[in-house]
């Protein structure tokens, strides 16, 4: 069985001549210009031979009527008559080569080959030799659309309200610059938020678990009750609420200056505990309008004693904040230790000291008395 470039008159012409009759037939016609035959197969190779002969010949024809050529493209599955098309072309002009290139090659990219195939032909033949605007319209699949701007007008009820957004989503569009997101926590749940609790939102992805594809992510130390959380597979997301009561306590609160900063900056919290080594400032920060006198508690508060020999709940408060205090001590380490049993699990300690030298003499004044 073999396919050729012939019409299907030709091919008839050929099978029932003196020399095929009888041996061989038109098996399909591929198209006008393509055909199949099949039968002996010493008359197919005998076809194929007289074929290859007339191909040459017609070749050679063109070129006498048409003179030389600037290029030579094969358009089909491979450059299978790349030798025969040179070898002729190249007979009328020896030692100078007709240009040949081919759209596809067998068991290649067919985007990369006709693409390599295009840029043959733009260096050869200028830069306006192929529309590649056009090309890149094709390979890609997007044509170009056209606006039509004579529909007529639609009568819409500019009255009526068509779209909603929920509770979260208007949250979520209207937050503020001091609700941006948390890396561990999402953003925060507003409308779930109360005076005795507040809650953040996070959509978790396995890709952001470490681990296997079955991970398990731990919320202990983020809420009030621990849970876990399973994936089943990679594409899997859960959606989480973890609940922070935020439970503030700050140490040498003084005159209240580090106090209105925390509460400006953070907003809503559960409780807040202002101390201080003596309680001749806790009587004036009592007075304070400002605060929400529900949710503060004013307590003395010894750094270097232990706090649960003092009334205080260890492991109890999410956040400890300290500014300009922790430096006096004796013991640095047993500061530190009394300072992390008010933490619970995760929570964070806020430290701020003072470093600038402009304020040396302060440090030189205060650092001769005892205990500092």
């Amino acid at each position: 069985m073999m396919t050729t470039g012939a019409s299907l008159d030709d091919a008839n012409s050929l099978c029932d001549g003196e020399r095929f009759s009888g041996l061989m037939q038109v098996a399909a016609v591929n198209s006008d210009s393509s055909v199949t035959l099949s039968g002996d197969e010493d008359a197919i190779e005998d076809a194929a031979t007289i074929l290859k002969v007339l191909f040459a010949g017609a070749l050679a024809q063109a070129r006498l009527q048409k003179g030389e050529f600037d290029l030579a493209l094969e358009i089909g599955p491979h450059p299978a008559l790349k030798g025969p098309t040179t070898t002729t072309l190249d007979s009328f002009r020896p030692g100078k080569c007709t240009p040949y290139t081919a759209l596809l090659s067998r068991g290649q990219s067919d985007i990369e080959q006709v693409s390599a195939a295009l840029g043959f032909v733009w260096t050869r033949l200028g830069v306006r030799s192929v529309a590649f605007s056009a090309v890149q319209t094709v390979l890609s699949g997007h044509e170009r659309k056209t606006v039509v701007s004579d529909l007529p007008g639609y009568p819409f009820n500019h009255q009526r309200s068509y779209w909603t957004s929920s509770r979260i989503a208007n949250h979520f569009k209207h937050r503020s610059a001091l609700h941006v997101t948390n890396p561990v926590l999402g953003n925060p749940s507003y409308e779930a938020t109360t005076t005795d609790i507040f809650q953040w939102r996070r959509i978790l992805q396995p890709t952001e678990c470490p681990g296997s594809k079955a991970t398990c992510f731990g919320a202990d130390g983020l809420s009030s009750h621990g849970h876990a959380i399973a994936f089943d597979d990679g594409t899997t997301s859960v959606e989480t609420i973890f609940s922070s009561n935020r439970n503030i306590f700050e140490v040498g609160s003084g005159t209240g200056t580090t106090t209105n900063a925390v509460l400006r900056e953070i907003g809503d919290y559960t409780s807040y505990t202002f101390t201080y080594i003596s309680s001749g400032f806790l009587v004036a920060a009592k007075e304070q309008s400002s605060w929400e006198a529900g949710c503060m508690t004013f307590k003395t508060f010894d750094m270097e004693q232990r706090p649960s020999g003092q009334g205080f709940i260890e492991g109890f408060h999410d956040m400890v904040v300290a500014v300009n205090v922790l430096y006096m001590s004796r013991d640095m380490d047993a500061l530190l230790a009394n300072v992390r049993r008010l933490l619970k699990p995760g929570g964070f300690l806020l430290v701020g000291e003072l470093t600038s030298t402009d304020l040396l003499f302060t440090g030189m004044t205060i650092g001769t008395l005892p205990g500092w």
